[in-house]
């Protein structure tokens, strides 16, 4: 069995969004496995130029964010570790 024949199916359509911000994160796979889903139960027939951009800028738009939190992150654990090695 495929690794991903074994994972359950998440509905992405259930979801709010500030969840599925969350769940997405910067993954590209899941922004496009969302969007599919959404696609089906919106009926999507016609790909509108208008719906495409706004989907894709906010994914865009969320991997910058999610980045820049964890390099925030990250330079605060190296000033913490800095600050303590100096005591």
């Amino acid at each position: 069995m495929s690794e991903q024949a074994s994972k359950p199916e998440v509905d992405y359509t259930a979801m709010e969004g500030p969840q599925l911000l969350d769940v997405l994160r910067d993954d590209a796979s899941l922004w496009a496995e969302a969007f599919c889903q959404h696609a089906i139960k919106y009926d999507f027939s016609v790909y509108d130029r208008s719906i495409m951009i706004t989907w894709f800028a906010n994914a865009i738009e969320h991997s910058s964010d999610v980045r820049r939190r964890r390099a925030e992150r990250a330079f605060k654990g190296d000033v913490q570790s800095i600050t303590t090695s100096l005591k």
